[in-house]
């Protein structure tokens, strides 16, 4: 996440080990996932200059900031965003894994918890979960453990091509047998357990597309 700091630079007081930017403004503006933040009332520069510095994927924040999935094309769903050839859907409504899949079956025809296949995709979703919720971002997505198989599978039935797990994960630590996104890092994957409740992507596949 971005940390703010409003200090004076002495020299040596910038550790070697954070990523900086220094903001030479009186006043900034800087797009992150789609949420306009300002920076204002600044005093003069020559006493003052705003610092960021980022930490913990920040590399994350700024490829989600240049471009948001665009609106996804079907008709009645404009509001949804476009990932791939599904429309996609942040639902901000605390349900445990499968009632976030019927949930998001009622909310659109073919619609299912969202599946993941490649890095970019992973990247958009991520980008659609931190513009609604940003502070509590960990969401359902679509895959779970085969029957304690040790396999995973996306509930919509698609190949599992891709995956980006926690180092160490999955672990099926006390039968965590569904995937949720941004634990410990973002963008990243984990098993948990699934009667816990969180909120979730829905998507469905524009068949036009395919």
């Amino acid at each position: 996440m971005w940390r703010v700091e409003r200090m004076v630079l002495t020299g040596k007081n910038v550790s070697k080990g954070h990523r900086l930017l220094i903001i030479t403004m009186m006043k900034l503006n800087f797009i992150s996932c789609g949420v306009e933040h300002k920076a204002q009332g600044l005093e003069p520069i020559e006493k003052q200059i705003l610092l960021f510095w980022a930490v913990d994927h920040t590399h994350h924040l700024r490829r989600c900031s240049m471009k948001m999935p665009r609106s996804c094309d079907v008709k009645n769903y404009e509001h949804w965003y476009k990932v791939g050839n599904s429309c996609v859907m942040y639902f901000n409504e605390l349900l445990n894994f499968t009632d976030a899949e019927f949930r998001c079956r009622n909310a659109a025809p073919g619609g299912h918890l969202a599946s993941v296949h490649s890095s970019q995709a992973n990247n958009d979703l991520n980008c659609i979960v931190l513009k609604y919720n940003k502070k509590s971002p960990r969401i359902w997505l679509g895959g779970f453990e085969f029957f304690n198989s040790g396999k995973w599978v996306w509930i919509d039935d698609s190949n599992w091509d891709f995956q980006a797990w926690v180092p160490g994960e999955p672990n099926n630590h006390n039968k965590e047998d569904c995937l949720e996104m941004n634990w410990k890092e973002k963008g990243k994957w984990n098993d948990d357990w699934c009667p816990t409740k969180k909120n979730f992507l829905c998507s469905f596949t524009n068949k036009k597309t395919n």
